[in-house]
Parts: structure tokens; C-alpha cells; sequence
């Protein structure tokens, strides 16, 4: 086949076995900070303490991290792919779509974090959500688990 070495480099099984693994890593990233924010809620309920919708600085720099990963893998599949990658010819372009946009929303969110310190930052972590969504991606290679998921969605 005459692929280019990043074509190459992504169809590899080392870089799936790796893409995917950041993703449950940021899978569960997300399942610990939710649980973290939802028992500091409850105790300030039960304490009768005012609620609070800033969270740890680690939070925001891991968040962070996973985002520029996410965005650097994202321009690296776009680099092999060249306009093959947003073709409708392409196979994964609905993918490709979700990635892109998980990506851009995760910058954005960043920049704001950061640079703004926006107080309605709140309503665009709703987009967090998606991003587990991206674990379906990761259950190609579980056909029986993809199916699964496929019968608990319909």
C-alpha cells in the first residue's frame, strides 16, 4: 500500500492500543473529578455551607493536559489524512466530526479557564459528557461490547 509514514504511524496497532488508553484514562479522569465535585456538594448541603463551583487547580491543569493531547493527536490524524480526513468518502469522517468538535470545545474551555476565568464556564462542561462518548471509538476492536452498548443506546 503506498501510505505516508504518519498514515502508517496512525494505523498502527501501538498508536490505537495508545489513543485508547488516553481516552479510558480520560474516561475515568472525568468519572473521579464528577464524583469529587458531587461529595464536596453533599457535604456542603449537609453543612449547610454554601455552594461552590470552583474546583481544585489539579483539576483544571489535568483537564488541560488531556485537552492538548487530544488536540495534538487530533492534528496529527489530520496531518496523514490530509482532506481525506473530512471526506465523505471517509468511513470515520462522523467520528472525525465528534473528535473535532470535542477538541474545540475542550480549547475553548481552556482558553477561557485560563485567560478569562469566565463564571459561566460552568454551562461548557456539560461538553465533558461527549467526551466519553469517545470511549464507543475505543470498543471497535470488542465487537460483543460494541454491541452491547449499541442495544442499551437503542
Amino acid at each position: 500500500e503506498n501510505q505516508t509514514l504518519p498514515q502508517r504511524i496512525i494505523s498502527t496497532g501501538w498508536y490505537e492500543s495508545l489513543s485508547g488508553s488516553l481516552i479510558l484514562l480520560n474516561c475515568g479522569f472525568v468519572a473521579w473529578q464528577t464524583q469529587s465535585k458531587a461529595l464536596e456538594d453533599e457535604y456542603h448541603v449537609e453543612n449547610s455551607i454554601e455552594l461552590s463551583i470552583k474546583e481544585p487547580v489539579y483539576f483544571n491543569v489535568i483537564q488541560g493536559c488531556f485537552a492538548i493531547i487530544f488536540a495534538i493527536d487530533l492534528g496529527f490524524r489530520v496531518w496523514a489524512d490530509k482532506m481525506y480526513f473530512w471526506s465523505c468518502r471517509n468511513k470515520e469522517i462522523l467520528w472525525n466530526l465528534l473528535d473535532s468538535l470535542v477538541v474545540a470545545f475542550d480549547l475553548f474551555s481552556l482558553f477561557l479557564e485560563v485567560w478569562v476565568q469566565f463564571g459561566l464556564l460552568r454551562m461548557m462542561r456539560v461538553i465533558r459528557i461527549v467526551r466519553v462518548i469517545k470511549i464507543i471509538r475505543v470498543m471497535k476492536s470488542f465487537a460483543e461490547l460494541r454491541m452491547l452498548m449499541y442495544s442499551m443506546i437503542s
